[in-house]
């Protein structure tokens, strides 16, 4: 197909309430919008673009050839479709939401502990329970999954 469809949000909002409820949640995460540029491209070219709000998106898509209106509509959805957490054993991590990840340094020198977590099993039995994830460094992944999935 040498004709192209792009659905590119273009106004980024805080919240549908900010756009009295004409904003969609894009894939599920937390950051909203409430208009869209319709772009067709022919031969990598654009021949086309038009600015609409949330509301219109399915209208304007009815509008156009069935060859990319089939291909809008699946855009369309997958823009708003939330992602599924992942999980790992009894661990679940959340993709609506911020994550934050630490690098922890278990090299001997890097340690204000007195010596007291020297070897890598009693260094990972230190991370709190609720850390989703780790990495040891030297370590093959592995070691990072096993944490994630223990708790360890």
């Amino acid at each position: 197909m040498t004709t192209r469809l792009y659905i590119r949000p273009t106004s980024i909002c805080d919240s549908p309430q900010s756009e009295d409820g004409e904003a969609i949640r894009l894939a599920g995460g937390l950051v909203y919008a409430s208009r869209f540029a319709l772009i067709i491209r022919e031969r990598g070219r654009v021949v086309s673009r038009k600015r609409i709000g949330a509301a219109q998106v399915a209208d304007e898509l009815a509008l156009l050839p069935d060859e990319l209106a089939a291909d809008g509509e699946e855009q369309w959805a997958a823009l708003r479709t939330a992602h599924t957490p992942l999980r790992c054993g009894a661990r679940t991590v959340r993709l609506d939401q911020p994550q934050i990840m630490g690098i922890l340094n278990v090299t001997p020198d890097s340690f204000s502990d007195g010596g007291q977590f020297h070897d890598d099993s009693s260094t990972m039995a230190s991370q709190p329970l609720g850390s989703t994830r780790g990495r040891l460094p030297g370590k093959p992944p592995p070691v990072m999954c096993a944490m994630a999935c223990t708790g360890r």
